[in-house]
Formats: structure tokens, C-alpha cells, sequence
């Protein structure tokens, strides 16, 4: 009777691997175990309610079917449902399910179990709203409890499910045709356009793609196509002028305002903006600015800053954005190994209330790991409370339903790509540029002494006894540079460190590159990682790349630029930094293909982090102009590289005048 939808199932089967890959071949990861199961049972004892659930679950995988199997799902059999009692019915009323029975404890139960379930005193019926989280319930009604469903019910569960999955499917998407407005100044990649598809579909939705698959990119193509000025963009304070070079990059034209602590000007005299940028931790000091400017559309990047909702940014956060119809958060950890962290982005996304509200989210997804005896002490605590006070939720710790919630997350408003889901779209290298903002005082400090040095250098003799007096004055600069180098790459430190721990909290690995010692043994030091550079025995460095490309507990190595940026296959890495820069491209390019050459499995991501408007930008400006030159010479430090960063830094230095000697 179920012959076809069984050799169905068994093709997918034969090509599933259990997920363990991405190849778009064979089940996904929630339905493997059903499928495998269902390849396992002969036909003659299946059940009705498996035969249906089998033909439910192969509406996802009809494409797959067609075109690798020849088979098409709109002709398979069509299980029928049990004949059920006329006096258990489900059928649709007033815009919901309404379901009659003679009174049962274990069928009211169940019942309960729903979303939003609720006892119609008047009507004297149960009603479930018509949603997604209620299938289950229904198909336990039908084939367990021999429930009658007419046929408005039952087209209504079938598109139900069908629209499950079609936002399942679109969650996962590598590409689409998807075409934005005109006037966006990047082209977007197929997963991208994917992506921004889905996010526009669903207005308010969480991008979880893991680093470097440009959730930048695809959150301002969202503000973009949804035409969403203002638009307020909520960042650390770090990645502001990040977000500021990439926004006007991106939307040409549009006015872009960075926020910070300094006194605004009253709202009549604030000049207006198109794209506000802005940090977290001074939105409750700006709070009544930021309403003023009436935002349509907000993007709270690394959306993890808020998973605390006891932390005055999130409350603040969660009150300004109050009234705003477009929301988008990012963030490549969304801690779904702890769903109470969640619960606070789900409700800056006001998308809680999709998931049941915050009792039946916790209750379904979240376990409280303690004795029963230690929650009832701290329930007590306050004894005019109701003894069934929810505890409090740093409580709740523990996780279940993780499957449930994925594909619930999925269906509702929540993106996830990682780098090998995307692999065959991605350019095997991708180099990306970080600007960091420094202390600009601190910074211009350091850069004032450099610049009165390299003025006095030029102008003080060289010993008559020097045979090369312009070698000389080169290695004098040189020196100086370098040591501006070592003192702003002290400065950068911090955001350095965060952004590295960033990376490793998505359990990658990563190469970090220096060029002075003191970057090395600092950063080395903060996260107990090897260093590799000129001291490193010979022995202890095969040891060090060897751990980092067989052991998957070791996720970073410190190299240094010169003294192991050859020789070495480190092809385990995801991502490569450099903190400093060399003096050529080979330095750099040498240094790239430690995880860039043959045996390179996956996508691999090259950042350089640069801080702003520093001897950092003048080398990098150096180097890139040099890459574009033909067969030009890359080695050794060459002295027009010196003199194009001379030149910046005394450009910038306002030079004193000498005193002209009194007159008599």
C-alpha cells in the first residue's frame, strides 16, 4: 500500500550519509534517524501515522527526488488518514482549530501541550491556533487518539507544514535569484542574495553565518531593499568605524552619522542622517536622541552583546526599539548550546511570542540542572511569591529539544550558513581589512615625537667618516618607524584580543601573524598558545604545526611574519590575522600561504587588522600599490617604501618654525 512512498525513502537513504556533510544529498540532520529508521522497517509494518509522516516529510525533498532519483513526489500515494470517531473532530472555526471530544483527561493533556491552547467556555470546544509549533499535536490527535478531520482542517494542516518547510529550506539556501534595487554598491554573492531574500521576507530576523560570509554586506543590503532610513546600526565600540567605511561603500549617497559620548547638539540643530552608527554601552545615554530620529529599521551586530537581560544595555536596547518595524541581528555565536541566552534577542526581535512567550520557551528548551530541593529554597525566598515562581534565569543552564528548536528557529526568523555549507561560491581566499579606531590623542602623541625625529634626521649632519651617509639616514628612519610600529600595535592590543576570542569562540582555528616580538610573547601569553619565530627549535616547531593540523583541541598559533611565514603547511586554519605589517607583498603573500596551498580543504579567511589613519594604513597603502605593479622587486625593505611612509607621517605633523633671531 506505501510501496512508493517506501522506495522513496530508500533512495534518499541510500545517498545519506547522516549529515555529516553538506552536499544537499540524502536527509538532513533532523530527519536522518526517521528516514533510516523507516529504510529499516519493511512496509507491511508500517503504520498509518508512519506512512503519513513519511510522505509529509518527503515534500522537502522533492527536488532531490526528481533530480537524482527520477522519482516525483506529486505522484506518490497520498496515505489516507484512519476513518475517526464522529464525536473526536478537528475542523476550523473562526480562524482556528477546533477540536470536540468526549471528555478525556489524557486527550485534554495532550491537547495543552499546544501553543496557545485554549477552552472555549461558550462554544464548549478546545481550540489550538492555526501555527506550526501544533502539528505534532494534530497528527497525535488523528492517528493516536482516532480524531475525525474534515477537509478545510486538513488542507490547512498540509500548507501549515508545507510553509515549515519552505522557510526551513529558504534558512539553509546557497543561492537564490533574488535581485536588489539598483543603486547597492556591492555585488552579493548567491548565498547572499539567499540570505537577504529571507531576511526581507521575514522583517525581523536573526543572520547567525558564521565569520567572514559578510553578514555586514547582507544587513546593509536589508536596510536597502527595504528602503529603511533611518536606520539605526547598534555595534561594540570597536567596529564602528568598520561599519562606517563599509556603510558609505555600500549605500552611495546616503548621509552616515558615528555616535559617540561626546555632548549632542539639540535635536532642532543635529544635523539629520540617513544611517546612524552607534555602540552599545551608551544607548541608555542617547536614548531620547535616538527616538527622535524616528528610526524604520535597526541592526544590532554581534547581537550576543544582549544575551545578559539583566544588563543595562539590553534593557535599554530592548526599550528603544519599541515601535521599529525592521530589525536584523547578527552574531556568529548564537549560543543555541544555551537557548536562555537567546530569549533576549528573540525579544529585541519581538519574535518571542512565536515561540510560545518566555514560560513556555524556557520550559520547552531550557532545564534548570539543580536538585529539586535547592530550586524550592530559592522559590521560598520571597514568600509572598506562588510557590510556582519561575526561578530565576541564570538558573536556567541546560538545554533540550535542540533539534525542535532549530528547525522552529528556522521557520520563523533565524539564517545559518557556515563556510563549507557555501564552499563552492567562495573564493579560496578572501582578504579582508579591519580598521581599528585608536585613542586619537594617544596615538597623535606617539606620532608627534616620530615626526619632530624624522625632521631632525633629515636635517643633522653624518659623520664625514660614514661612507654612505643616505644609508645611514635610512636606517635611522627606519628605525624610528619601526618603533612607532611596535607602540601603536601596543595600542591596538584590546580590541585585538576580543577580536580573537571572537574567533575562537566559533571553534576554528586560527594563525595569528606579528612582526616585533613584543606583539608575539603579548599575545601568546593572553591565550597560552605556541609562538613560533627565529628562537623556535627546529624540533618544537615541527612539534607546534603538527598539534595544530592533527589535534582539534589546538585552535591558534602566533607566527612570526619572517621567521615562519615559509616552510611551514598549516592548512588546518580558517582564518590567518595579521596585527603588524611587513615592508613588501612577499612578506605578506609568503606568509598567506602557510594556509593557502595544496591540501586546503575549505574556504580560508585573510584579515589584516590596521588602525585607522596610523603608520599602519601608509604601509598597507605601500603595499598594495606594489601589487600592482609588474614583476616588481620583493626583496628586502626598499628605501621608497621608507621614504612613501616618511612622507605620511610628516604630512600629518603640522612642522614647527624656526625662531628667526631678533632684530637689534
Amino acid at each position: 500500500m506505501y510501496e512508493d512512498i517506501k522506495a522513496a525513502v530508500d533512495a534518499i537513504t541510500a545517498t545519506c550519509d547522516w549529515a555529516s556533510t553538506r552536499d544537499g544529498v540524502g536527509f538532513n540532520g533532523a530527519d536522518a534517524r526517521f528516514g533510516h529508521l523507516l529504510t529499516g522497517t519493511p512496509v507491511i509494518a508500517w503504520t498509518p501515522k508512519m506512512a503519513f509522516r513519511a510522505w509529509l516529510m518527503l515534500r522537502k525533498y522533492r527536488k532531490q527526488l526528481l533530480d537524482h532519483h527520477n522519482i516525483d513526489y506529486d505522484k506518490l500515494t497520498v496515505p489516507e488518514i484512519p476513518e475517526g470517531s464522529t464525536s473526536k473532530t478537528i475542523r476550523i472555526d473562526s480562524g482556528k482549530y477546533a477540536l470536540t471530544f468526549p471528555y478525556d483527561v489524557e486527550t485534554k493533556d495532550l491537547i495543552k501541550e499546544g501553543k496557545g491552547a485554549r477552552w472555549n467556555r461558550e462554544l464548549r470546544q478546545w481550540e489550538l491556533p492555526i501555527n506550526t509549533e501544533n502539528i505534532p499535536v494534530l497528527l497525535n490527535l488523528l492517528f493516536d487518539r482516532g480524531f475525525y478531520i474534515d477537509g478545510t482542517a486538513m488542507d490547512t494542516l498540509i500548507r501549515s507544514y508545507e510553509r515549515v518547510q519552505e522557510m526551513i529550506a529558504a534558512s539553509t539556501a546557497k543561492s537564490s535569484d533574488f535581485e536588489l534595487k539598483p543603486g547597492f554598491g556591492f555585488e552579493l554573492m548567491p548565498f547572499q542574495r539567499a540570505g537577504v531574500e529571507y531576511a526581507v521576507k521575514t522583517k525581523r530576523c536573526l543572520i547567525a553565518d558564521t565569520m567572514g560570509l559578510g553578514k555586514t554586506i547582507e544587513a546593509l543590503a536589508f536596510i536597502h531593499q527595504l528602503s529603511g532610513y533611518p536606520a539605526l546600526i547598534i555595534c561594540p565600540a570597536s567596529l564602528k568605524l568598520n561599519w562606517k567605511r563599509e556603510t558609505e561603500k555600500a549605500l552611495p549617497g546616503k548621509t552616515v552619522s558615528v555616535w559617540s559620548t561626546k555632548k549632542l547638539k539639540t535635536r532642532e540643530t543635529c544635523p539629520k542622517t540617513d544611517i546612524v552608527i552607534i555602540n552599545y554601552d551608551i544607548i541608555h545615554k542617547k536614548e531620547e536622541e535616538l527616538r527622535a530620529l524616528h528610526p524604520v529599521c535597526v541592526v544590532l551586530d554581534e547581537s550576543h552583546y544582549i544575551k545578559n537581560s539583566k544588563a543595562r544595555r539590553t534593557k535599554a536596547v530592548k526599550s528603544l526599539l519599541n515601535g521599529i518595524p525592521y530589525r536584523l541581528a547578527l552574531t556568529g555565536t548564537p549560543v543555541l548550546n544555551r537557548p536562555i541566552e537567546l530569549v533576549p534577542q528573540l525579544q529585541a526581535l519581538d519574535r518571542l511570542n512565536d515561540f510560545g512567550g518566555w514560560k513556555h520557551f524556557t520550559d520547552r528548551y531550557c532545564t534548570i540542572p539543580m536538585p529539586e530541593r535547592m530550586r524550592e529554597a530559592i522559590r521560598k525566598q520571597n514568600l509572598r511569591k506562588a510557590i510556582d515562581t519561575p526561578p530565576p534565569t541564570m538558573m536556567y543552564t541546560g538545554a533540550k529539544n535542540l533539534s525542535e528548536l532549530n528547525d522552529k528557529l528556522r521557520a520563523t526568523c533565524y539564517i545559518r550558513r557556515k563556510k563549507e555549507d557555501v564552499l563552492t561560491e567562495l573564493p579560496e581566499k578572501r582578504r579582508s581589512v579591519i580598521p581599528i579606531e585608536l585613542d586619537e590623542k594617544k596615538y597623535a602623541d606617539i606620532e608627534t615625537a616620530t615626526a619632530l625625529r624624522l625632521f631632525e634626521i633629515e636635517e643633522e649632519e653624518v659623520d664625514e667618516k660614514v661612507k654612505n651617509p643616505q644609508l645611514a639616514r635610512f636606517s635611522m628612519q627606519l628605525t624610528e618607524i619601526e618603533e612607532l610600529k611596535q607602540q601603536t600595535v601596543e595600542l591596538k592590543l584590546p580590541f585585538i584580543y576580543e577580536w580573537i576570542e571572537s574567533v575562537l569562540e566559533n571553534e576554528e582555528k586560527l594563525l595569528i601573524f606579528v612582526w616585533h616580538r613584543a606583539a608575539g610573547n603579548a599575545i601568546s601569553e593572553r591565550f597560552n598558545v605556541p609562538y613560533i619565530n627565529g628562537d623556535t627549535p627546529v624540533n618544537k616547531r615541527q612539534e607546534y604545526v603538527d598539534s595544530f593540523q592533527k589535534d582539534p583541541d589546538t585552535r591558534m598559533l602566533v607566527l612570526s611574519i619572517k621567521a615562519a611565514g615559509v616552510g611551514l603547511t598549516l592548512t588546518e586554519a580558517s582564518h590567518i590575522a595579521f596585527i603588524e605589517l611587513g615592508w613588501t607583498p612577499a612578506d605578506m603573500d609568503q606568509a598567506e600561504d602557510r594556509g593557502h596551498r595544496i591540501g586546503l580543504k575549505h574556504a580560508l579567511n585573510v584579515w589584516y587588522l590596521l588602525a585607522a589613519d596610523t603608520v599602519d594604513e601608509d604601509i598597507w597603502n605601500v603595499l598594495e600599490a606594489k601589487r600592482k605593479v609588474v614583476n616588481q622587486a620583493t626583496d628586502g625593505i626598499q628605501k621608497e617604501a621608507v621614504d612613501s611612509v616618511v612622507s605620511a607621517i610628516k604630512g600629518r605633523f603640522k612642522r614647527p618654525r624656526k625662531r628667526q633671531p631678533a632684530k637689534k
